[in-house]
């Protein structure tokens, strides 16, 4: 029997949609991941999966990504765009996703992670999310 516990929370968002976080803790007698980085936590394991609708599903209209590559806004624009998140992760094996430590609270999240990728063995990658919506 699987020692991994869930709660779901569900919290209103800015834009007025609802979203809903599984906090899950695989070790015996651990804590959930607080709201942010379940929520950031989903996000990975949807768009490392190519779930592309659970992503666009979860995302808050005004979404801002910044980074070196591009300063995208918006839904479309930072699924589809040329340096979106589609494009990116079409070159993520499915399933590859190895969480390797978290930390966060209601509001912010910190995921370090590694993939692979199509051509390439293993990166790893540093998320951080500030999330509104999560407050609460």
């Amino acid at each position: 029997m699987s020692s991994q516990k869930a709660v779901s929370e569900t919290k209103g968002s800015a834009d007025g949609g609802i979203r809903t976080a599984t906090a899950v803790s695989g070790r015996a007698g651990s804590a959930p991941d607080p709201l942010a980085v379940a929520l950031a936590r989903a996000h990975l394991e949807a768009w490392t999966n190519q779930d592309f609708d659970t992503v666009r599903a979860n995302l808050a209209e005004d979404v801002q990504f910044f980074s070196p590559a591009a300063n995208l806004t918006g839904i479309d624009e930072y699924m589809d765009a040329p340096r979106g998140l589609t494009q990116f992760a079409r070159q993520v094996v499915p399933g590859s996703l190895r969480v390797i430590a978290t930390s966060g609270d209601k509001r912010n999240a910190l995921i370090m992670y590694e993939v692979s990728t199509e051509g390439r063995s293993h990166w790893l990658q540093g998320v951080s999310v500030g999330s509104d919506m999560a407050a609460g």
